[in-house]
């Protein structure tokens, strides 16, 4: 369960625990063999985990790179042109880039 000011939402399966590795990655870190590019929205519920899970999974040996779009919702990479934040689209989309570039990712 999500604890939202004023909001109060189920996300997982009756019985499941929120911690089991098929609702959220969080606490089942390991060693990537290749690198990671993670983008989050600094304004999105689950911000605060992704965060965690960027240093944990970096704490294990994999190579991270953590892109955050100040004042962004959940998905804003992918919705930025319909928030009327183009800025951000085109800055994510750059940042993808030159990752893969630089890490020869595909």
């Amino acid at each position: 369960m999500i604890s939202v000011p004023g909001v109060s939402v189920a996300i997982s399966p009756p019985g499941w625990s929120d911690s089991n590795p098929y609702l959220s990655p969080l606490g089942s870190e390991y060693r990537l063999g290749v690198p990671l590019f993670i983008e989050a929205g600094t304004s999105e519920v689950l911000y605060d985990d992704i965060v965690q899970f960027a240093l944990n999974m970096k704490e294990k040996g994999t190579e991270v790179e953590l892109h955050e779009a100040p004042h962004g919702v959940h998905a804003t990479f992918g919705i930025a042109d319909a928030l009327g934040m183009p800025e951000i689209a085109i800055d994510g989309h750059a940042r993808r880039a030159r990752f893969i570039a630089r890490t020869g990712a595909e």
